[in-house]
């Protein structure tokens, strides 16, 4: 049976070869599926069952734009699409930050979706890289989905925020844009609080850290 792309309306997967491993990939986007296992038959890519744990506490991704969307929300409060779906099992991907760019997995079936150029940025990361960039430290600190606030309002907004911070796969190596700057920022120097992003120069005290991000674990 044809599978249908994650991002795209009605656009379905084709099989594809890459280094001698079976994959899917969108015509219309350039995006690429990995069934579980199969981001593993790379070496030099991350392992999935180190970012699970991570991955259990990510928000889901926007189909129409790239917003976040928290567990918590049906649709995203932003523009209000859809969150992108597992092409296998139709569950919620995941949007799970690396040291390279952020990836979508699925934490029911360890699938994974690369937006178009991913692929290439998260060459030569793997282990404990693949989380923060850095060697890991002992932390239980992580980015945590908060509590919503009131009915309708999306707990990844800040006060007075309208957007939640948009993913946009046009820079994959720095993904974020600081809220009080405008710089581009990579997910290892990101720095998130109240539901927002800002760089390591202007972050306010209390902002968590993407080195801080749970360590390297196994499945």
């Amino acid at each position: 049976m044809s599978r249908n792309c994650p991002i795209c309306e009605q656009q379905p997967l084709h099989p594809n070869t890459v280094q001698g491993v079976e994959i899917e990939t969108c015509s219309g986007c350039g995006g690429l599926w990995f069934e579980a296992g199969k981001l593993e038959r790379f070496p030099d890519r991350p392992a999935v069952k180190a970012l699970l744990p991570l991955a259990r506490q990510a928000p889901g991704r926007c189909r129409r734009r790239g917003h976040a969307i928290s567990r918590a929300m049906v649709r995203c409060s932003a523009c209000g699409g859809a969150p992108a779906q597992c092409p296998v099992c139709s569950a919620r991907l995941a949007m799970v930050p690396t040291s390279a760019c952020a990836i979508d997995i699925c934490i029911a079936c360890e699938g994974v979706w690369l937006d178009a150029g991913e692929f290439e940025a998260l060459r030569g990361i793997a282990g404990a890289a693949a989380v923060s960039g850095r060697k890991p430290t002992a932390t239980t600190r992580g980015w945590e989905i908060p509590t919503p606030s009131g009915q309708g309002k999306d707990p990844w907004l800040g006060p007075g925020q309208v957007q939640a911070p948009q993913r946009s796969s046009a820079n994959v190596r720095a993904p974020f844009t600081c809220r009080q700057c405008g710089g581009s920022i990579g997910v290892a120097d990101a720095w998130a609080h109240d539901g927002e992003i800002y760089c390591g120069r202007c972050h306010p005290p209390g902002a968590v850290s993407g080195h801080d991000l749970p360590p390297d674990s196994k499945g």
